[in-house]
């Protein structure tokens, strides 16, 4: 019989005290004197960004450097619908503080829920392992899915080419959607963030499945020696 998992109550509690930094650092620094719906863009999309990095980067840290109960999918699906609906309650309310249409804002969320489902899958692999060399690994995999591998490259002096497009990272796609000087977004806007958000469903998908089968395997696994009769004298 599977062990019960617990709601993730420290999780809300610490996701809304993350939010609230987010609002303080985006009214703290951004807030311009004439408020205005172009004037509060700059605001909502340093809150936006400050969530998705305590999504995307701070979760997977907490959760791989912590020895996991019960590996498997089920915990990083639950935190991953727990910030995933609390994350609506961030990006919507504020699209009435700016001028973005519903169509722009729906390209912002797809970006935001695709790459959480890739770093949820991700944590899911990586929980299942002690190592620490693995969670390592998995805790990599996440900074590159949220801030892509553009800046490594550059920092190499490798040149920019058309295969690194993927791999620009949540943070930059929502920096370059919340940016845009077009209300309505465009055809290959619309292609490029079906192509990322299809990548990184992609990476979730494979951490899931990877996750469930070491689960599984494990689950198969015998825990104990073969009993020994034992003679009593």
């Amino acid at each position: 019989m599977s062990q019960a998992i617990d709601p993730p109550r420290g999780l809300v509690i610490a996701a809304g005290l993350w939010i609230l930094l987010a609002l303080f650092l985006a009214l703290g620094t951004t807030l311009p004197l004439q408020v205005t719906p172009a004037s509060l863009a700059p605001a909502v999309r340093v809150t936006i960004v400050t969530c998705l990095v305590g999504g995307l980067i701070a979760w997977p840290l907490v959760r791989l450097s912590q020895v996991t109960a019960v590996p498997g999918v089920l915990r990083p699906l639950i935190d991953a619908a727990t910030l995933a609906c609390l994350l609506q309650l961030v990006i919507w309310p504020l699209r009435l503080a700016t001028p973005w249409t519903i169509e722009r804002t729906v390209l912002i969320d797809l970006c935001a829920l695709s790459s959480l489902v890739a770093v949820a899958g991700v944590v899911a692999a990586g929980c299942c392992w002690s190592r620490s060399s693995v969670r390592a690994v998995a805790m990599v995999l996440c900074l590159v899915i949220a801030g892509g591998i553009r800046w490594p490259l550059a920092a190499a002096g490798v040149d920019d080419f058309a295969l690194t497009s993927p791999f620009i990272g949540a943070c930059a796609t929502i920096l370059e959607l919340t940016d845009a000087t077009a209300s309505m977004p465009d055809s290959a806007v619309w292609n490029h963030a079906r192509i990322a958000a299809a990548f990184s469903s992609a990476i979730g998908g494979v951490g899931f499945f990877s996750a469930a089968l070491l689960g599984a395997a494990r689950g198969r696994r015998p825990r104990g020696g073969v009993a020994t009769p034992r003679r009593v004298i």
